[in-house]
């Protein structure tokens, strides 16, 4: 469903385009004087009569340069952003006058770019000549700049005139970075108009929300995903069967207990971000009701293993039997008892019983106190009952209630041990148990790719912790060697604390630090470059060289011996060499001239190919980043 889901967006964006394409060929509004005169100014008019709103195609008068302009141009501003695919020229019928050719330039983030080809200009006064442009430039600026003017019975120097149309159609809005989603990664760096990036996930992590998106009209159709950890097993109580496996974010499993078995804890846990919504449940043996024995009571409603509950009987009657039963594995460990009238005829067996039973019931022994706690209730005699309670910061351990049965009892003195504060978890990272009383253990580990800062464990001693809670540091991205230079040691996953050198081929120079460091997921500084040393220059025939550096950035100074003069640059500094030109791949096309250090190309394909390879690429001191890409038939 998703590869069909993406085929159909795909063709969706694709006709919406291709039809976009056909009907941006509109004009632009020169001669219907949609463009206002006071959007088309130039470098310069010959007189009043040839202002540059005369520059309109089939006016009656035309825009005219300066006679003594050397690099005149007429220069067009749109209101909004514009896709230009064509440019229509035409001479001046008034001033008996043409330009031959002509360049254009145009405003692109700042800065003007010249377009990488030359136009064919006019061959008379009053033909048109159109020219397309393949690829279209998307500004909000545009010159034209004319050459080799022809006027009819004029002198040296010629003004160059002209009048044009502007063929295009409105720019569609470029997307901002979507960014990257955290613990991810994004495909795709193009954010023009009907282009799509996609996302994924790193390992162990799920992506919640569209792994797609479109960029339509300035705006991108969905919302950036998150990345959610998945959480560990969260394993399987005993006597109990789980239902589900998916440990992902949102996925959720339930625990039911077997037969004869109850569940103390939640049911479902639900996994959110690396975490268990709850902590897993416990299943206890259920003991059968024990029931009430006539003519007595049970002090004790709860038959799990491990509990134990109380009987006595009314004044007039004795217990006969254990008076505390324990619930062991599903079973009682002794039958109920029963009450027995002390009137009733007794038997052999009943009279030796109560005989003993009708001796005075015993009381129970002080208790105690438990430390850093405080009891209530002070009679110890039998069926009296009293109960425990901690002081601020401890927590108690054990029974809080407990009665005393002819003699003994029903549970041992509790404890109150000193509770530590929360510890929390490191950001990235998880923790394992949620008991902070003193003695206890907690544990720390972080997430893939992040590396543990501190102590794994931490103990509760006393109410404060042993150590302080670790910290989860993210590990860097690996490193990409420098060009004409090396990485140091070089190895994949570089942890927090560690450090990475580089090192330049001979002939090259470092530029940057030679050593850098992961910082939690960050590297100190930017990864350093190597720049070429130039060649010896030479030493000019009867003349000298003051200093012999040919690194990069450094320069040279000359001068010439006495009765000499010295012809050229007196210095000279060693900068990074150009690329030569990459070409234009077949049915493609190329956007972008500058071949210098820095200089950036994008390369396109026609329609009904598609493009194998990078789209764009950049001049690195004589070299190009990656190969020119192939634009290949779509079958």
């Amino acid at each position: 469903m998703q590869v069909v889901y993406r085929l159909l967006l795909w063709t969706l964006v694709f006709c919406r385009f291709t039809s976009q394409e056909e009907s941006c060929s509109g004009d632009l509004g020169m001669q219907s004087k949609r463009i206002p005169d006071g959007r088309i100014t130039a470098s310069s008019s010959k007189s009043s009569v040839n202002s540059p709103h005369f520059a309109r195609l089939d006016g009656a008068k035309a825009w005219c340069s300066a006679p003594k302009d050397k690099l005149p141009y007429i220069q067009i501003t749109f209101v909004e952003p514009k896709s230009i695919t064509g440019i229509t020229t035409q001479g001046s019928k008034s001033d008996f006058a043409w330009v031959k050719k002509y360049e254009v330039k145009y405003l692109d983030k700042g800065t003007w770019k010249e377009y990488d080809k030359e136009f064919e200009g006019n061959n008379n006064i009053n033909g048109l000549k159109s020219n397309t442009l393949d690829p279209p430039i998307r500004t909000q600026l545009i010159r034209i700049y004319p050459k080799d003017p022809i006027v009819l019975g004029g002198t040296d120097p010629k003004p160059c005139c002209l009048r044009l149309e502007l063929s295009g159609c409105s720019a569609p809005a470029v997307c901002r970075d979507p960014g990257m989603p955290d613990n991810g990664t994004r495909i795709g760096e193009n954010f023009g108009d009907g282009q799509m990036v996609a996302y994924r996930c790193n390992p162990t992590f799920n992506l919640v929300g569209s792994p797609t998106s479109f960029c339509i009209a300035g705006h991108w159709n969905t919302t950036k995903p998150t990345c959610k950890a998945s959480c560990l097993d969260p394993g399987i109580p005993s006597h109990a069967r789980r239902i589900g496996s998916n440990f992902g974010h949102g996925g959720q499993v339930t625990f039911v207990c077997l037969k004869d078995f109850t569940r103390l804890g939640i049911q479902s846990m639900t996994c959110h971000d690396g975490k268990w919504s709850s902590i897993i449940p416990v299943c206890k043996a259920v003991c059968v009701d024990p029931g009430k024995p006539v003519n007595g009571s049970r002090i004790g409603d709860t038959f799990l293993d491990g509990q134990a509950v109380a009987f006595s009987c009314r004044p007039s009657h004795t217990l006969i039997g254990a008076p505390i039963l324990r619930c062991i594995a599903g079973k009682w460990n002794k039958p109920t008892p029963k009450c027995k009238a002390r009137d009733d005829p007794p038997s052999l067996t009943w009279a030796m019983t109560l005989c003993t039973a009708q001796l005075p019931v015993a009381s129970c022994k002080d208790p105690g106190t438990p430390k850093n706690g405080v009891r209530h209730g002070t009679e110890f005699t039998h069926n009296k009952r009293i109960s425990f309670a901690c002081l601020a910061g401890f927590q108690l351990t054990g029974t809080a209630n407990v009665v005393c049965i002819n003699g003994k009892w029903s549970a041992s003195t509790p404890q109150c041990k000193a509770v530590c504060v929360d510890p929390g978890k490191p950001v990235n990272g998880s923790r394992i148990g949620d008991t902070f009383l003193d003695g206890q253990a907690v544990a720390f580990s972080c997430r893939p790719s992040h590396t543990l800062i501190g102590a794994p464990i931490l103990r509760c001693v006393a109410g404060k912790w042993n150590k302080p809670t670790p910290k989860c540091k993210a590990s860097c991205p690996d490193l990409v060697a420098p060009i004409n230079g090396r990485a140091i040691d070089f190895k994949p996953g570089y942890r927090h604390g560690e450090q990475a050198k580089f090192s330049c081929d001979s002939g090259f120079k470092l530029i940057g630090s030679s050593n850098i460091r992961c910082l939690d997921g960050k590297w100190s500084s930017t990864t350093p470059f190597c720049k070429a040393s130039c060649p010896d220059p030479g030493i000019p025939v009867n003349g000298e060289r003051v200093n012999g550096s040919f690194a990069h950035g450094k320069h040279l100074q000359f001068r010439c011996k006495p009765g000499f003069w010295l012809v050229g640059s007196q210095l000279i500094v060693c900068r990074e060499a150009s690329c030569p030109d990459p070409g234009i791949p077949r049915h493609g096309r190329r956007i972008g001239s500058n071949f210098g250090h820095g200089g950036q190309v994008t390369f396109g394909c026609l329609k009904d190919f598609t493009r194998l390879g990078s789209q764009s690429m950049t001049c690195h001191d004589g070299k190009w980043s990656s190969v020119v890409p192939v634009c290949k038939g779509k079958r």
